[in-house]
């Protein structure tokens, strides 16, 4: 492999990262496939691991051992590192159709920057024929994708596709009109044109003009020449001026250079590039990189100051924004029993209101929307709002039961505030020592699973994309999180035997109990009552109306918005809400 071994994934600093990404270049791809090729051809990939938003090639046999792939961004990454991501215990096995095979040949394919490793049959038993791996750090296609044979379709792939998927199939691309693998040796007339085009600006003054112009040129190398990416783009247009010929003579000498060889791997600090960029020459600039003894410690050298910072950074969002979103909740929760407690503390206020309704009973009419009346001092008048749409005896009721009420719910109230606020402190706590974390390895243990990927079908991970709140040994509620999960999660994951349940009356989160059947206990059906009242627009109410069925009673509207849903032979239960594991609000 020469060089050194491929870097270890350690505690990297990120409070100075810059604050956006840069991906890696075509270039630097194509010729890590050309240094593969002759690093592993006769390991075997031993297992394809999966991380949360990232995937590892585990390889046996070759000096390196490990290729990362890194999808959290638009733009996925390749790092080429020495130690795991994170605990073995954090990944799943994926793509075991790869495993044990032999690597016969990577290959780039063209400029693209996706990567092609061909793998032999499989040495188990009833072993299948050859397959392919397809590393592709183009937003448009899966990250990874495993293929068997010639087939056009992958067989298992892992990522997002985060762009519009180009015409034709998965294995090719529309190239662009010129290529660094086979240049032409005049600049055409129509990246010249474009740059005159740019500069075109009569009442501008005269730098003003250079300016476009020189901007008009790097976009038009970026989108006309495959291998040159925006930064290399800039530096060269910089190096010529401006001038279109000299820019593509700078072009001519890196494809000399390239096609020339042997490779002599550079990292370059570009000023329009937050992240070190790496490529396998020198190139025919003033600005000078810095020499590296080969691919490993160039690779080595991106991860460390830019994709692993940014995968950490990465993943210390996702471990902390349940800690997060639960934070913002209970200080809403913190407020309505502020105002609770404030209308609690009226309660000798109400009873008053209604001693003295009671007592000037013979002056209330219906209808009316206030009383004035002598206090029983005498000393003063006291005025007694009133509802017109009640009767007089329910007004009466209606103050004794507030006071009664806020009486009865002070001290409940005020247990309940400090016990919420208790919780606000424990999730800031979590979120202040989540912070903290410098490694993947810290943080990957703390990230929740991946979410099943969309779709009708249900895999074994499809649980994963809802909300679970395991009740007993035999039940767990899941629990949608927008209208789209609560439609795929009544109508296509639940099963007809399943308990469905909603707040009445009120929007709210769709629930349904797995596990259940006709000797269900009650206070299973009670608890998840109390999740579906607690995820739904009156989880701030002492008590909800919650109704439940059978799923093979609820069904979809025609023509409905996703999460409609009609229920038919339901029952009511009325219940506090309430989330299991939290502490007793009662």
């Amino acid at each position: 492999m020469g060089g050194r071994s491929a870097g270890s994934i350690e505690r990297f600093d990120t409070a100075s990262r810059p604050p956006y990404h840069s991906f890696v270049n075509s270039l630097s791809i194509y010729a890590l496939g050309l240094e593969l090729d002759a690093s592993l051809a006769g390991a075997v990939v031993s297992a394809v691991l999966r991380w949360p938003e990232a995937a590892t090639i585990e390889i046996a046999g070759a000096p390196l051992a490990r290729l990362h792939v890194l999808y959290h961004l638009r733009e996925p990454e390749l790092c080429l590192l020495s130690d795991p991501l994170g605990p073995t215990r954090c990944a799943s096995r994926s793509m075991e159709a790869a495993e044990g095979r032999s690597i016969r040949r990577v290959r780039p394919l063209d400029l693209e920057r996706v990567l092609v490793v061909e793998l032999g049959a499989s040495a188990g038993l009833g072993g299948s024929g050859e397959a392919k791996l397809r590393i592709d750090l183009t937003p448009a296609s899966r990250p990874l994708a495993l293929y068997d044979g010639g087939a056009e379709r992958p067989a298992a792939s892992l990522g997002p596709r985060r762009g519009r998927r180009p015409a034709g199939s998965e294995h090719s691309r529309a190239p662009k009109p010129y290529s660094l693998l086979s240049l032409p040796e005049t600049a055409p007339a129509a990246i010249a044109a474009r740059a005159d085009a740019g500069a075109e600006s009569p009442e501008a003054p005269e730098h003003t003009r250079r300016w476009k112009g020189a901007r008009a040129l790097a976009s038009a190398l970026v989108s006309s020449v495959a291998g040159i990416d925006p930064a290399l783009a800039a530096a060269i247009v910089r190096e010529a001026g401006a001038d279109p010929d000299r820019a593509w003579a700078v072009l001519a000498e890196i494809a000399r250079r390239l096609a020339s060889g042997p490779r002599a791997w550079h990292v370059y600090r570009f000023a329009e590039s937050p992240s070190p960029s790496i490529y396998p020459l020198e190139l025919p600039l003033a600005e000078r990189g810095e020499r590296m003894d080969g691919f490993a410690d160039a690779f080595a050298v991106r991860a460390r100051e830019s994709a692993v910072p940014g995968y950490v950074e990465h993943l210390r969002r996702r471990a902390s924004q349940h800690a997060r979103r639960d934070t913002k909740r209970l200080e809403k929760l913190r407020e309505n029993l502020a105002g609770d407690l404030a209308d609690a503390a009226r309660s000798s206020e109400y009873r008053h209101f209604g001693d003295l309704l009671a007592t000037y009973r013979h002056l209330l009419r219906a209808g009316m929307s206030e009383i004035t009346v002598k206090d029983f001092s005498g000393d003063r008048s006291v005025t007694v709002p009133l509802d017109p749409s009640r009767s007089p005896d329910r007004n009466i009721r209606a103050y004794f039961t507030k006071a009664r009420k806020g009486e009865k719910g002070a001290f409940i109230i005020k247990d309940r505030a400090l016990a919420v606020d208790r919780d606000i402190e424990s999730r800031r706590a979590e979120i202040a020592r989540i912070e903290t974390l410098r490694s993947a390895a810290d943080l990957i243990p703390l990230v929740p699973p991946d979410s099943a990927p969309r779709g009708r079908g249900r895999g074994d991970d499809e649980p994963r994309r809802f909300r679970s709140f395991p009740i007993d040994e035999r039940h767990t509620a899941y629990v949608g999180r927008s209208d789209g999960e609560n439609d795929i999660l009544t109508h296509e994951f639940a099963a007809a035997s399943d308990l469905w349940f909603h707040a009445q009356d009120v929007p709210g989160s769709h629930v349904i109990l797995k596990g259940a059947h006709r000797s269900t206990p009650h206070a299973v059906i009670e608890k998840a009552a109390a999740i579906a009242a607690a995820f739904s627009k009156a989880r701030n109410s002492k008590t909800v109306p919650v109704i439940y069925a059978e799923k093979r009673h609820v069904r979809r509207p025609r023509k409905s918005k996703p999460g409609a849903a009609v229920c038919q032979r339901s029952k009511t239960i009325f219940v506090k809400p309430g989330i299991p594991g939290e502490a007793d609000e009662t």
